[in-house]
């Protein structure tokens, strides 16, 4: 830092040393304490960055919980799956994801939808658990509009293994059967079907600690983990939204469970 004299201003010479020592001593923290206003402001305006997207979190509407129809409590029995010129849109300016679409899943079938992305694959699974509400059409699911049936209802019946897998932070029992409805010799057969026994003998067994997102595992193993959850849950239909992964083939040519 340069001290400079003016004819205007305090010439340098009426200043004693110890008088300059000490203005640079007061001028030499500007720097860092400019640093560091930065640094918070750089800080704060990321912050409300967070702000920002909670409140538009805040704003999406709530979806309807409620419905108008009373169901048996074994429903549903069979399973019957229909779409019925079903059109979805995730938004009014956005072109239809699907686009009249009708189709039935009769009982005990197991149905694959193959395609490109972005062909829709997904959005069957969206419409059928009302994750969006479809333009046209109606689903059925036993002859009874799922329109009608309570959201909390209709998810409770159906389960399904996302394309991209998850897995809590716990133990590998908290995260195969949250409830602790089935004992080890259910969970066991079940991850035998899904044939993901043999790597979780290797892992430690059922009480070995998961990492959060479930990264102890590979991505195909955490996709048959999660559809090891869903057999235990023993709903009446089970879906998967995932590629042709290898970690599928066994099931698809050997032993799958019954869907």
């Amino acid at each position: 830092m340069a001290v400079i004299g003016s004819l205007h201003g305090l010439p340098i010479s009426f200043g004693t040393p110890g008088l300059v020592g000490l203005a640079l001593s007061y001028a030499a923290p500007i720097v860092s304490l400019l640093g560091s206003f930065l640094t918070s402001f750089t800080e704060t305006e990321k912050e409300m960055v967070s702000i920002e997207r909670a409140l538009q979190y805040m704003d999406i509407p709530q979806e309807e919980l409620q419905g108008c129809q009373s169901l048996n409590p074994d429903w549903p029995r069979q399973g019957v799956i229909e779409f019925h010129n079903v059109t979805l849109r995730y938004m009014p300016s956005l072109p239809a994801a699907l686009c009249d679409i009708t189709f039935t899943v009769g009982e005990g079938m197991q149905v694959g939808i193959i395609g490109r992305t972005g062909a829709g694959k997904s959005s069957v699974l969206n419409a059928l658990f009302r994750l969006t509400p479809i333009c046209t059409g109606c689903i059925l699911v036993d002859g009874i509009n799922i329109a009608d049936v309570p959201v909390r209802e209709l998810r409770t019946h159906f389960s399904v293994v996302p394309q991209s897998p998850f897995l809590f932070e716990g133990s590998l029992r908290d995260n195969l059967d949250p409830f602790r409805v089935s004992n080890d010799i259910k969970i066991w057969e079940v991850l035998e079907k899904c044939h993901v026994k043999d790597d979780v003998e290797a892992a430690g067994g059922l009480d070995i600690h998961v990492k959060e997102a479930g990264t102890s595992f590979s991505v195909g193993q955490r996709q048959l983990l999660c559809l090891a959850r869903a057999l235990l849950k023993s709903a009446k239909r089970h879906d998967s939204d995932h590629n042709c992964s290898p970690h599928f083939h066994g099931l698809e040519h050997g032993q799958h469970p019954d869907s």
